[in-house]
């Protein structure tokens, strides 16, 4: 609630939108506004921002490991570090899976096990114990990838082959951006 906080976020958000503006008409724009209005890259941009905003989550875990749980940085560390595990299973099994499927089915399985895994949290929030804290971290470890991993390879498929370096360019800027 800080003013300035208020402000920075909101002069941000005016310049971002003034820079799009801007760049629209350009012939080569910075921002290429006909990549993020196509109705088979946005939503693409959407579930990666969406994502990444969640994974941002990872972050504080270890501050609250140790400030509500009580553990030492050692072990915040590795409670915190199981969650990178799944990752390994699950990066090659999304790509496998979209191969397969499609992009929605691996991004419907990201989305419900994130929202599993943020559900679980919420319930064991002050009370957690080590083992229960292994069934949210391992949902989390397991539905990024399966959101992250075909969201961004059905958005370079669906760019034009020439605007294809923009769009990696825009999906990088929008996980910042959204991190």
């Amino acid at each position: 609630t800080s003013p300035l906080t208020l402000l920075s976020l909101g002069l941000g958000i005016a310049l971002v939108a003034t820079m799009i503006y801007k760049e629209r008409n350009k012939p080569f724009p910075l921002i290429d506004v006909s990549l993020i209005k196509s109705r088979s890259i946005f939503p693409c941009f959407t579930a990666v921002g969406m994502t990444q905003f969640l994974v941002m989550i990872t972050v504080f875990w270890a501050i609250y490991f140790q400030t509500i749980l009580g553990y030492t940085p050692s072990k915040a560390g590795n409670i915190t570090f199981i969650a990178n595990i799944p990752i390994l299973v699950a990066a090659p099994l999304a790509g496998i899976c979209v191969d397969r499927f499609g992009p929605k089915l691996p991004v419907s399985i990201g989305f419900t096990l994130l929202f599993l895994s943020i559900t679980s949290f919420a319930f064991i929030v002050n009370t957690a114990t080590t083992l229960q804290l292994l069934l949210p971290i391992l949902f989390f470890g397991m539905g990024a990838p399966f959101v992250l991993n075909p969201s961004a390879t059905t958005l370079l498929n669906a760019a034009p082959v020439e605007k294809r370096a923009a769009a990696s360019g825009l999906l990088i800027s929008s996980r910042q951006l959204s991190s």
